[in-house]
């Protein structure tokens, strides 16, 4: 049983620390040690007392770019919003927004400070500390709705302590096997677990296992699923491809359309589900302008990010679906150019243009599927750069050298950071190419430290103002 502290911590980092070192274990499922504390602190109940709506997203891919279109389609309906999302690129605040701006370190430090007085029999993972500083703060602050995003799995993650108004999942692929089983049909179960009895469902995924399906039968959920009930696409008649328009169910079961939206950068399918979960909530504050002020400039960091003012995008794809899907963008992205007389790169002379070239800058974890990531990009990606990250779960050099070896992939160097992998990559760009850095979040996070840049909000507003570091 861990001892009280005889000094509380005071500074963000300081907590951030000790919390990290409260549990053996970085994960450990289950409800009961975080719920027990949620309740002397009066948490499990406050929402629905207080009359607030609880979204909460499952999935393996697109559960960021869901939650990010939902709090941006509250501002711009003048709803008051507080997300909860996981993991984060440089500042633990960027996992506790209040209107889509982080919370500040002060109180985050105050829910910390509340909830350490209730941890002394049974210690919490730093996840389910923060889930419930988080929920502190939401309550503290009377928000209107709280969006909450699993972190792993769903029915035993801490999240799921909080009854939801509307669940989402976004989708269900091969991941986190050793956590929640090595098929569709076991890891669907895990994330359906966020489904409560006669709730209501919107679900990105439309090939369902039969798990799901039998949990949502059995609980009477009422689910709206893609494609079937809501749709981001193009119509027939559009004249621009650029044009798009959503069709959905209405809160009455109606027929909703909304006509002449521009074609958002984050999945389509992500921001298809979102607003189709603020329609079955608040169906008088969606209206199409919301939608297109929502829409405009939507982005997100390492969700195909392209870094203003510099030939470079950051994904976080970390599994062989997200991998794919990335290839499928790049594809998009990367229309031929005009080739000129002295270019050495890949050129059609047929119709003398040029297809940009893709230079990888790749570090990803040990423990994930990394030989089926880089299978799905292979075809994508001209040359590599594989770096190293400086983790314990952090696949190695030797460990990356031996998968393209296996792969047959010769186009590529070995470096021992992804610092330096970017400075290599720079010099060999051309005009019109790209630098794709990705593979997990901790190596979007490096590159964005490499530029000198603090926070998210300078990465989207000033990151052009700085360059690469040169070599040394």
């Amino acid at each position: 049983m861990p001892s009280p502290p005889d000094h509380l911590p005071e500074t963000l980092p300081q907590w951030l620390n000790w919390v990290e070192k409260l549990h053996p274990a970085e994960v450990e499922l289950g409800l009961g040690r975080v719920r027990a504390v949620a309740q002397k602190l009066g948490l499990v109940d406050c929402f629905k007392t207080n009359g607030v709506n609880v979204i909460t997203i499952a999935g393996t891919n697109g559960k960021g770019s869901t939650a990010a279109t939902l709090e941006r389609l509250a501002c711009s309906s003048g709803l008051s919003v507080g997300c909860f999302t996981s993991p984060h690129f440089l500042r633990y605040n960027e996992r506790i927004r209040i209107n889509g701006i982080e919370a500040d370190d002060s109180i985050i430090c105050a829910a910390f400070s509340a909830i350490e007085p209730h941890t002394h029999v049974d210690p919490l993972t730093y996840f389910e500390y923060g889930t419930l500083a988080a929920l502190q703060v939401f309550q503290q602050i009377g928000v209107e709705l709280v969006i909450l995003e699993v972190g792993l799995g769903g029915r035993l993650d801490a999240v799921n302590i909080i009854d939801a108004d509307l669940a989402i999942i976004t989708s269900i692929g091969i991941d986190h096997e050793d956590w929640l089983g090595d098929s569709r049909e076991l890891i669907g179960r895990e994330k359906a677990g966020i489904l409560r009895t006669k709730q209501r469902l919107v679900c990105s995924e439309p090939n369902l296992p039969n798990t799901v399906i039998e949990l949502i039968d059995q609980l009477q959920v009422r689910s709206f699923i893609k494609d079937s009930a809501f749709s981001l696409r193009q119509p027939p008649s559009a004249r621009s491809t650029d044009a798009y328009e959503w069709h959905g169910v209405s809160a009455d079961d109606g027929s909703l359309v909304i006509p002449d939206l521009a074609k958002p950068s984050i999945p389509l399918e992500s921001v298809a589900a979102a607003i189709q979960a603020f329609a079955l909530l608040y169906p008088v504050k969606l209206t199409d302008e919301v939608v297109k002020s929502t829409l405009a400039g939507l982005t997100l960091p390492g969700r195909f990010f392209q870094v203003p003012n510099k030939p470079v995008i950051l994904d976080v794809a970390h599994n062989p679906d997200a991998a794919a899907y990335l290839a499928s963008q790049l594809q998009q992205y990367l229309a031929p150019v005009p080739s000129k007389a002295a270019d050495t790169t890949k050129t059609d002379e047929s119709n003398n243009t040029r297809k940009p070239r893709v230079i990888a800058v790749f570090a990803g974890m040990a423990d994930k599927d990394i030989d089926g990531i880089v299978q799905a990009l292979a075809a994508s990606i001209d040359f590599w750069f594989l770096a190293e990250l400086d983790l314990p779960r952090a696949a190695t050099k030797k460990q990356l050298v031996k998968l393209f070896e296996r792969q047959g992939i010769n186009d590529y160097r070995t470096m021992r950071s992804v610092e330096f992998a970017l400075i290599e990559a720079e010099a060999m760009l051309n005009d019109d190419d790209i630098i794709l850095v990705f593979g997990s979040f901790f190596t979007a996070a490096a590159a964005i430290d490499a530029w000198g840049i603090g926070s998210l909000a300078e990465l989207t507003c000033t990151v052009g103002q700085h360059s690469l570091p040169k070599g040394r």
